[in-house]
């Protein structure tokens, strides 16, 4: 069927509103799409460094609470005893676990008194947190499955500790590499500026010293042209006395005829 008796200004330019709605659309799901792709790639590192630093914050709450129970339930200690004893062993097992993966990833396992000193604190605190949560348990006649699932649940924190140390090691090292670039950075535009200042001093004097040689110069051609100038006079003045002494005779002369 022919629709061109059917063309005309209106038609076209309905077809061209709807083509440009529809081109519009399409540019906007492509850029929409792209901006989650984009977002993706750039935000995932920063997602996995924010759970990496939440974690450790986390982890410790359920067991921290697991092990104020357990020390309510089969030592009989009191609520508040137990819930500060459990705090402080979260706390400090936090610290020395980053303490140590800290100390590891800056220099290295090189058996220094340091890393000796972390690694037995460490080893003392998870055996505290082991023996009140699991072995207390197992006297109590907990089951080998719910045991072993209180000692890997023991082991958590411990392993987000190690994330979050080497989370805050790699972004110090970051944070130094790119405090020695922007150091680096402002030095050469300090000597920059320090060498155009240097070069512009440099200008200045030898404008400055042209200037004298100018100024020398006119001085030497003035002097030059007054001594000229003086010359001519006395040159001048010569031969005006000269002149004098042959007309006086005559002069003298004129006199006594008269």
């Amino acid at each position: 069927m022919n629709n061109r008796q059917y063309d005309n200004g209106f038609t076209n330019t309905i077809v061209a509103i709807i083509g440009t709605l529809v081109r519009t659309l399409e540019r906007s799901i492509v850029t929409f799409w792209d901006g989650l792709r984009s977002t993706t790639v750039h935000g995932t590192p920063s997602l996995l460094g924010f759970m990496a630093a939440i974690a450790p914050v986390l982890a410790p709450i359920p067991i921290a609470t697991q092990t104020a129970i357990s020390l309510m339930n089969y030592m009989n200690w009191l609520p508040f005893q137990a819930v500060i004893m459990a705090i402080v062993i979260e706390v400090a097992g936090f610290v020395l676990w980053v303490f140590l993966t800290e100390a590891i990833m800056q220099d290295g396992w090189k058996g220094s008194t340091t890393q000796f000193i972390f690694t037995g604190a460490v080893l003392a605190y998870q055996t505290i947190l082991i023996l009140i949560n699991v072995s207390l348990a197992v006297n109590e006649g907990t089951n080998n499955t719910t045991a072993w699932i209180l000692f890997l649940a023991t082991c958590f924190p411990a392993l987000c500790s190690i994330a979050y140390g080497y989370n805050n090691s790699a972004s110090r090292t970051l944070l130094e590499a790119e405090q020695l670039e922007a150091r680096t950075e402002a030095d050469a535009a300090k000597a920059e500026a320090e060498r155009r200042h240097q070069e512009q001093l440099e200008i200045d004097e030898k404008r400055h010293q042209e200037q004298l040689a100018i100024e020398e110069r006119r001085y030497q051609e003035k002097r030059q042209d007054r001594k000229e100038a003086q010359a001519l006079k006395m040159q001048y003045a010569a031969k005006s006395d000269g002149v004098q002494l042959e007309e006086k005779p005559a002069a003298n002369k004129f006199r006594g005829r008269k």
